[in-house]
């Protein structure tokens, strides 16, 4: 790919927003460029934004009722690949701004990522190699003796070794967005974010919504909000679905009073001290399990469950952005994962006759939730 060639990928972009942003991406891999201007010559960081910009390029032509944001463009899935029968209307890609994620053998942007499968699938960052599972309910797909008996609407297992040792104190998980719109009341998505991070950790960072174009969201500590961690020798892991919770090989702290594995709410409690993850490092000679789950959002329908009485549709504030699942090191900003999760309605709108414009799709979620805040207040 010729990285001359980037300089044109904002060209036919008629939003400024986008535009900018594409021309951001072409200025920064133009620096690292050397005389014979191929990609293999930029610097990593380069590679990725000009790997980003080429791909968005032949992305731009594709008939969306809603442009997905610049940034994740690339990834970005087609009205065909929403319409794969078994997993309508969700699809899961890999984020083109975390670098490259080799999932099941493949780096490409514009692939799906399998998910409710029955073996697991391997995968590779810059963090970290291992295996893993993405289980996601309400789809044809589904196995449903993954969630029969529980509330859950995903549920996500990784085993595998980190690529080097990281502090437990930067190891993060949770969902970053670009600016939203100054049609959306920063207000309702600063609450939204707030309430859902807190549903994680009381450590959590929430990174308030701007227009200027700053990453928003929200970050908890990994070891502070998942919901099973094990730690085992090299051969010695368990199967990754009978896995228990086990952390004494990092620490000592991490045993109850007769020696045995600290039990997983208690270690969410324990991580959740800066102090006490601070004195843990995630060391690269161990295997590990996770497991994560969560029963707040149904992806399925791409709706966020706050109480019994308050609940909206994400796709009416996330302007083309996904939900993530995602796990860094916030020292270096290296992922161990970086995935979107897409439905079809944030996207696309059918029956067609549906209001899909982003400002009729904001002014209309916007109501939808006052009216929601005001029956609420009322019912008290």
């Amino acid at each position: 790919m010729e990285v001359d060639a980037i300089a044109n990928v904002a060209d036919d972009v008629p939003d400024r927003k986008q535009k900018v942003r594409l021309e951001t991406v072409s200025k920064l891999a133009s620096l690292s460029v050397k005389a014979d201007s191929t990609v293999e010559h930029l610097t990593p960081q380069a590679q990725v934004l000009a790997r980003m910009a080429a791909e968005a390029k032949q992305h731009r032509d594709e008939d969306w009722d809603i442009r997905p944001h610049a940034m994740l463009e690339a990834a970005a899935p087609t009205r065909q690949q929403f319409d794969e029968p078994s997993t309508s209307p969700v699809v899961v890609m890999r984020n083109p701004v975390a670098g490259p994620l080799d999932v099941g053998g493949s780096t490409e942007l514009s692939e799906p990522v399998p998910f409710n499968t029955d073996e697991p699938i391997p995968y590779e960052s810059s963090l970290f190699k291992g295996t893993m599972h993405l289980h996601i309910r309400g789809l044809e797909n589904t196995k449903e003796h993954k969630f029969s008996g529980k509330k859950r609407f995903l549920h996500i297992a990784f085993q595998g070794r980190f690529k080097r040792d990281v502090k437990a104190s930067d190891f993060w998980s949770g969902h970053e967005w670009f600016s939203v719109s100054d049609m959306v009341p920063t207000s309702f998505v600063n609450i939204g974010y707030t309430a859902a991070a807190k549903m994680f950790s009381s450590t959590t960072r929430v990174c308030p919504s701007t227009s200027n174009g700053q990453v928003a969201g929200f970050l908890n500590p990994v070891l502070a909000s998942c919901q099973l961690v094990n730690v085992s020798k090299p051969g010695q892991e368990p199967d990754m679905w009978e896995a228990e919770e086990d952390m004494r090989l990092l620490s000592d702290a991490l045993t109850d009073k007769n020696g045995n594995p600290m039990p997983a709410e208690k270690r969410r409690r324990w991580f959740d001290s800066p102090a006490n993850a601070g004195s843990v490092l995630i060391s690269k000679d161990y295997v590990y399990t996770w497991h994560v789950w969560q029963h707040w959002c149904n992806i399925s329908t791409y709706r966020l469950q706050l109480n019994s009485l308050l609940s909206f549709d994400l796709c009416q504030f996330s302007e083309g952005q996904p939900m993530q699942i995602m796990a860094k090191d916030q020292s270096t900003g290296e992922y161990s994962i970086n995935l979107l999760l897409w439905h079809k309605r944030l996207l696309f709108s059918d029956p067609p006759s549906e209001a899909h414009s982003l400002r009729e799709r904001l002014t209309s979620g916007v109501s939808s939730l006052r009216a929601s805040w005001k029956g609420m207040l009322a019912s008290k």
